[in-house]
Protein backbone atom coordinates (compact mmCIF):
# COMPACT_ATOMS: atom_id res chain seq x y z
CA UNK A 1 0.00 0.00 0.00
CA UNK A 2 2.78 2.45 0.85
CA UNK A 3 4.54 1.64 -2.42
CA UNK A 4 1.27 2.30 -4.29
CA UNK A 5 0.79 5.65 -2.54
CA UNK A 6 4.40 6.59 -3.32
CA UNK A 7 3.89 5.70 -7.00
CA UNK A 8 0.68 7.77 -7.23
CA UNK A 9 2.45 10.72 -5.59
CA UNK A 10 5.27 10.58 -8.13
CA UNK A 11 2.77 10.47 -11.03
CA UNK A 12 0.84 13.47 -9.66
CA UNK A 13 4.08 15.42 -9.15
CA UNK A 14 5.24 14.68 -12.70
CA UNK A 15 1.83 15.74 -14.04
CA UNK A 16 2.00 19.06 -12.21
CA UNK A 17 5.55 19.71 -13.45
CA UNK A 18 4.49 18.81 -17.00
CA UNK A 19 1.55 21.22 -16.81
CA UNK A 20 3.89 23.97 -15.69
CA UNK A 21 6.12 23.28 -18.69
CA UNK A 22 3.29 23.08 -21.22
CA UNK A 23 1.30 25.97 -19.74
CA UNK A 24 3.85 28.17 -18.00
CA UNK A 25 2.62 31.16 -16.07
CA UNK A 26 2.25 34.04 -18.54
CA UNK A 27 4.02 37.31 -17.93
CA UNK A 28 1.82 40.32 -17.38
CA UNK A 29 2.72 43.05 -19.88
CA UNK A 30 2.78 46.78 -19.44
CA UNK A 31 0.89 48.77 -22.06
CA UNK A 32 1.56 51.79 -24.26
CA UNK A 33 -1.53 53.72 -25.31
CA UNK A 34 -0.34 55.65 -28.38
CA UNK A 35 -2.48 58.49 -29.71
CA UNK A 36 -2.27 59.96 -33.20
CA UNK A 37 0.77 62.02 -34.15
CA UNK A 38 0.80 65.80 -34.13
CA UNK A 39 2.91 67.45 -36.83
CA UNK A 40 4.21 70.97 -37.39
CA UNK A 41 6.29 72.64 -40.08
CA UNK A 42 8.89 75.39 -40.11
CA UNK A 43 9.24 78.34 -42.47
CA UNK A 44 9.79 77.21 -46.04
CA UNK A 45 8.26 73.76 -45.48
CA UNK A 46 4.70 74.52 -46.47
CA UNK A 47 1.51 73.17 -44.94
CA UNK A 48 1.39 71.09 -41.76
CA UNK A 49 -1.20 68.74 -43.24
CA UNK A 50 -0.28 65.12 -42.69
CA UNK A 51 -1.67 61.59 -42.85
CA UNK A 52 0.31 59.46 -40.41
CA UNK A 53 -1.57 56.18 -40.18
CA UNK A 54 0.80 53.86 -38.27
CA UNK A 55 3.23 53.86 -35.38
CA UNK A 56 6.35 51.72 -35.86
CA UNK A 57 7.25 50.97 -32.25
CA UNK A 58 10.63 50.14 -30.71
CA UNK A 59 11.17 49.61 -26.97
CA UNK A 60 14.70 49.29 -25.65
CA UNK A 61 15.92 48.99 -29.23
CA UNK A 62 13.62 46.02 -29.97
CA UNK A 63 11.08 46.35 -32.78
CA UNK A 64 7.57 45.46 -31.52
CA UNK A 65 5.63 46.03 -34.72
CA UNK A 66 3.69 48.57 -36.77
CA UNK A 67 0.33 49.53 -35.29
CA UNK A 68 -2.60 51.45 -36.77
CA UNK A 69 -3.23 54.62 -34.80
CA UNK A 70 -4.51 55.06 -32.19
CA UNK A 71 -3.04 51.87 -30.74
CA UNK A 72 -2.57 49.93 -27.51
CA UNK A 73 0.73 48.07 -27.51
CA UNK A 74 1.61 45.34 -24.96
CA UNK A 75 5.23 45.38 -23.76
CA UNK A 76 6.93 42.66 -21.70
CA UNK A 77 9.86 44.88 -20.70
CA UNK A 78 9.77 46.71 -17.36
CA UNK A 79 11.40 49.70 -15.73
CA UNK A 80 12.53 52.85 -17.50
CA UNK A 81 12.66 52.06 -21.21
CA UNK A 82 13.58 54.18 -24.24
CA UNK A 83 10.58 54.19 -26.57
CA UNK A 84 11.02 55.15 -30.23
CA UNK A 85 7.98 55.69 -32.44
CA UNK A 86 8.47 56.18 -36.16
CA UNK A 87 5.65 57.88 -38.12
CA UNK A 88 4.20 55.53 -40.73
CA UNK A 89 2.29 56.22 -43.94
CA UNK A 90 0.58 54.28 -46.71
CA UNK A 91 3.15 54.65 -49.49
CA UNK A 92 1.46 55.45 -52.82
CA UNK A 93 -1.88 55.40 -51.01
CA UNK A 94 -1.95 51.59 -50.79
CA UNK A 95 -2.84 49.56 -47.70
CA UNK A 96 -0.44 46.94 -49.03
CA UNK A 97 2.58 49.24 -48.70
CA UNK A 98 2.76 50.67 -45.18
CA UNK A 99 6.14 52.28 -44.62
CA UNK A 100 8.05 54.55 -42.27
CA UNK A 101 8.05 58.04 -43.78
CA UNK A 102 11.75 58.84 -44.03
CA UNK A 103 11.31 62.62 -43.86
CA UNK A 104 9.50 62.74 -40.50
CA UNK A 105 11.55 62.51 -37.31
CA UNK A 106 10.97 59.64 -34.94
CA UNK A 107 9.44 60.41 -31.54
CA UNK A 108 11.50 59.48 -28.48
CA UNK A 109 10.44 59.18 -24.83
CA UNK A 110 11.67 57.34 -21.74
CA UNK A 111 8.68 55.51 -20.26
CA UNK A 112 8.52 53.83 -16.81
CA UNK A 113 6.93 50.46 -17.60
CA UNK A 114 5.09 48.55 -14.85
CA UNK A 115 3.33 45.23 -15.44
CA UNK A 116 -0.42 45.70 -15.80
CA UNK A 117 -0.20 49.49 -16.04
CA UNK A 118 -0.80 51.72 -19.08
CA UNK A 119 1.29 54.70 -20.15
CA UNK A 120 -0.31 57.18 -22.57
CA UNK A 121 1.93 58.64 -25.27
CA UNK A 122 1.08 61.66 -27.41
CA UNK A 123 3.71 61.48 -30.16
CA UNK A 124 4.74 64.49 -32.21
CA UNK A 125 7.03 64.93 -35.18
CA UNK A 126 8.56 67.47 -37.54
CA UNK A 127 10.47 67.24 -40.80
CA UNK A 128 14.02 65.92 -40.68
CA UNK A 129 16.88 68.34 -41.17
CA UNK A 130 18.81 68.55 -44.44
CA UNK A 131 15.78 68.31 -46.73
CA UNK A 132 15.25 69.91 -50.11
CA UNK A 133 11.76 70.85 -51.28
CA UNK A 134 12.23 70.82 -55.06
CA UNK A 135 8.58 71.77 -55.47
CA UNK A 136 6.51 73.55 -52.84
CA UNK A 137 3.12 74.74 -54.11
CA UNK A 138 0.33 76.01 -51.84
CA UNK A 139 -1.79 77.08 -54.84
CA UNK A 140 -1.70 80.77 -54.25
CA UNK A 141 -1.40 83.04 -57.27
CA UNK A 142 0.59 82.46 -59.41
CA UNK A 143 0.96 78.68 -59.24
CA UNK A 144 3.62 76.55 -60.91
CA UNK A 145 1.35 74.63 -63.35
CA UNK A 146 1.65 77.29 -66.02
CA UNK A 147 2.24 75.18 -69.14
CA UNK A 148 -1.08 74.60 -70.94
CA UNK A 149 -0.48 71.43 -72.95
CA UNK A 150 -4.12 71.06 -74.04
CA UNK A 151 -4.32 74.67 -75.34
CA UNK A 152 -7.60 75.27 -73.55
CA UNK A 153 -7.59 78.01 -70.93
CA UNK A 154 -10.93 76.73 -69.63
CA UNK A 155 -9.17 73.69 -68.14
CA UNK A 156 -6.41 75.52 -66.29
CA UNK A 157 -6.04 75.38 -62.51
CA UNK A 158 -8.00 78.24 -60.96
CA UNK A 159 -7.21 79.46 -57.44
CA UNK A 160 -10.28 79.65 -55.20
CA UNK A 161 -11.21 79.86 -51.53
CA UNK A 162 -14.49 78.00 -52.17
CA UNK A 163 -14.35 74.50 -50.72
CA UNK A 164 -10.60 74.97 -50.21
CA UNK A 165 -8.47 72.72 -48.04
CA UNK A 166 -6.51 75.59 -46.48
CA UNK A 167 -7.18 79.26 -47.28
CA UNK A 168 -7.07 78.74 -51.04
CA UNK A 169 -6.76 75.68 -53.26
CA UNK A 170 -6.56 74.86 -56.93
CA UNK A 171 -9.64 73.72 -58.81
CA UNK A 172 -9.97 72.30 -62.33
CA UNK A 173 -13.44 72.17 -63.89
CA UNK A 174 -14.31 69.83 -66.76
CA UNK A 175 -17.56 69.34 -68.70
CA UNK A 176 -18.81 67.99 -72.03
CA UNK A 177 -17.11 70.78 -74.02
CA UNK A 178 -13.97 71.11 -71.91
CA UNK A 179 -13.17 67.46 -71.38
CA UNK A 180 -9.38 67.22 -71.74
CA UNK A 181 -6.89 68.28 -69.06
CA UNK A 182 -3.15 68.39 -69.76
CA UNK A 183 -1.08 70.88 -67.76
CA UNK A 184 2.51 70.91 -66.56
CA UNK A 185 4.96 72.86 -64.47
CA UNK A 186 7.23 75.39 -66.15
CA UNK A 187 11.00 75.09 -66.42
CA UNK A 188 12.24 71.50 -66.15
CA UNK A 189 14.24 70.74 -63.02
CA UNK A 190 16.93 68.20 -62.18
CA UNK A 191 15.74 65.90 -59.41
CA UNK A 192 17.49 63.23 -57.36
CA UNK A 193 17.83 60.20 -59.64
CA UNK A 194 20.11 57.85 -57.69
CA UNK A 195 17.27 55.65 -56.47
CA UNK A 196 16.89 57.23 -53.03
CA UNK A 197 13.48 58.33 -51.78
CA UNK A 198 11.87 61.30 -53.51
CA UNK A 199 8.30 61.80 -52.34
CA UNK A 200 5.48 63.83 -53.81
CA UNK A 201 2.96 64.94 -51.17
CA UNK A 202 -0.48 66.18 -52.21
CA UNK A 203 -3.87 67.05 -50.75
CA UNK A 204 -6.71 66.38 -53.18
CA UNK A 205 -10.35 65.53 -53.74
CA UNK A 206 -11.88 64.72 -57.09
CA UNK A 207 -15.12 63.83 -58.85
CA UNK A 208 -13.37 61.84 -61.59
CA UNK A 209 -10.14 59.97 -62.20
CA UNK A 210 -7.05 62.05 -62.84
CA UNK A 211 -3.35 61.28 -63.08
CA UNK A 212 -0.10 62.86 -62.09
CA UNK A 213 3.23 62.11 -63.66
CA UNK A 214 6.54 63.29 -65.07
CA UNK A 215 7.61 64.86 -68.33
CA UNK A 216 11.23 63.72 -68.71
CA UNK A 217 13.71 65.59 -70.92
CA UNK A 218 16.62 63.70 -72.44
CA UNK A 219 20.25 64.80 -72.37
CA UNK A 220 20.23 64.48 -76.17
CA UNK A 221 18.05 67.25 -77.54
CA UNK A 222 17.09 65.10 -80.54
CA UNK A 223 15.25 62.67 -78.22
CA UNK A 224 11.68 63.91 -77.61
CA UNK A 225 10.40 64.39 -74.06
CA UNK A 226 8.85 61.32 -72.47
CA UNK A 227 5.54 61.58 -70.59
CA UNK A 228 5.29 58.98 -67.83
CA UNK A 229 2.15 58.61 -65.72
CA UNK A 230 3.03 57.86 -62.10
CA UNK A 231 -0.25 57.62 -60.22
CA UNK A 232 -3.98 57.41 -61.01
CA UNK A 233 -6.25 59.11 -58.47
CA UNK A 234 -9.66 57.54 -57.98
CA UNK A 235 -12.58 59.80 -56.97
CA UNK A 236 -12.60 61.07 -53.37
CA UNK A 237 -15.57 62.91 -51.91
CA UNK A 238 -13.52 64.33 -49.03
CA UNK A 239 -10.06 65.87 -48.95
CA UNK A 240 -7.32 63.25 -48.75
CA UNK A 241 -3.52 63.30 -48.52
CA UNK A 242 -1.15 61.00 -50.34
CA UNK A 243 2.59 60.26 -50.35
CA UNK A 244 3.90 59.05 -53.73
CA UNK A 245 7.47 57.76 -53.98
CA UNK A 246 8.95 59.04 -57.25
CA UNK A 247 12.40 57.60 -56.51
CA UNK A 248 12.15 54.36 -58.53
CA UNK A 249 10.66 56.16 -61.57
CA UNK A 250 13.34 58.85 -61.51
CA UNK A 251 16.11 56.25 -61.29
CA UNK A 252 14.70 54.32 -64.24
CA UNK A 253 14.38 57.47 -66.36
CA UNK A 254 17.88 58.59 -65.42
CA UNK A 255 19.29 55.23 -66.51
CA UNK A 256 17.74 55.88 -69.92
CA UNK A 257 19.44 59.27 -70.23
CA UNK A 258 16.69 61.61 -69.02
CA UNK A 259 18.16 64.42 -66.94
CA UNK A 260 15.48 66.91 -65.90
CA UNK A 261 11.77 66.80 -65.26
CA UNK A 262 8.44 68.57 -65.14
CA UNK A 263 5.32 67.53 -63.25
CA UNK A 264 2.09 67.12 -65.17
CA UNK A 265 -1.58 66.60 -64.32
CA UNK A 266 -3.95 64.98 -66.80
CA UNK A 267 -7.55 63.82 -67.09
CA UNK A 268 -10.06 62.84 -69.77
CA UNK A 269 -13.74 63.33 -68.95
CA UNK A 270 -16.52 61.48 -70.76
CA UNK A 271 -19.79 62.82 -69.38
CA UNK A 272 -22.34 65.62 -69.58
CA UNK A 273 -22.35 67.16 -66.09
CA UNK A 274 -19.74 69.49 -64.62
CA UNK A 275 -17.03 67.85 -62.51
CA UNK A 276 -14.17 69.20 -60.42
CA UNK A 277 -10.66 68.22 -59.38
CA UNK A 278 -9.29 69.97 -56.27
CA UNK A 279 -5.58 70.09 -55.39
CA UNK A 280 -3.55 71.70 -52.62
CA UNK A 281 -0.19 71.61 -50.84
CA UNK A 282 1.94 69.87 -53.44
CA UNK A 283 5.48 69.09 -52.31
CA UNK A 284 8.36 67.17 -53.86
CA UNK A 285 10.85 66.45 -51.09
CA UNK A 286 14.10 64.53 -50.69
CA UNK A 287 17.26 64.61 -48.63
CA UNK A 288 19.77 67.24 -49.70
CA UNK A 289 22.70 65.71 -51.52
Amino acid sequence: MNKWRFFVGIVVLLFVVACDVVNPEEEIPAYLSINEFSFSTDFGQGSSSTKITEAWVYVGGEFLGAYSLPATVPVLASGDQEVWIYPGIKENGSFDTPNIYPFYKRYEQVVPLVAGETNTINPSTIYEENLTFSYLENFDNPHIFNVDLDSNAMTDIIITSADAFENASGIITLDAENYLLEIATGTAKPLVTNGTDVYLELNYKNDIDFQIGLIANHELVVVPPLVQSIYLFRPKEEWNKIYINLGPNLKELSDEGFVDFQLFIGALYQGESTVNIHVDNLKVVHFTL
